[in-house]
């Protein structure tokens, strides 16, 4: 494979006993970009979690620089994030007696960079 970026493969996802969301597959190239649209509850912020690894498909690949993350154990994917990916969520989470910029020192500091 001599993509760098992202992909995704067939990927499924359902929350217990809930729907079974099924997503198209994505290619987005090394400092590309990509808009995902859609209505309410028709699952973006699920397959923005699959990507990020928060989330583990039901099945399907999910391949970030050449690594799948479907393959990886809990912490492989927890150390994967930590070297790959930013994360901005819709709700801030940060630690509230520290400035914006100590939160992002700390996560660097946690990250060992």
């Amino acid at each position: 494979m001599d993509n760098k970026g992202l992909v995704t493969n067939r990927l499924t996802f359902s929350y217990e006993d809930s729907r079974l969301f099924t997503f198209p597959d994505i290619t987005c190239d090394p400092g590309g970009h990509c808009i995902l649209m859609g209505p309410s509850g028709c699952g973006k912020t699920t397959l923005l979690h699959l990507i990020a690894g928060l989330l583990k498909p039901r099945s399907g690949d999910i391949i970030i620089d050449e690594t799948n993350l479907t393959g990886l154990s809990g912490g492989q994917t927890d150390a994967f994030r930590g070297r790959h990916i930013g994360i901005v969520f819709q709700k801030p989470l940060f630690i509230p007696w520290l400035t914006a910029y100590e939160n992002v020192q700390i996560a660097c500091y946690l990250n060992n960079k």
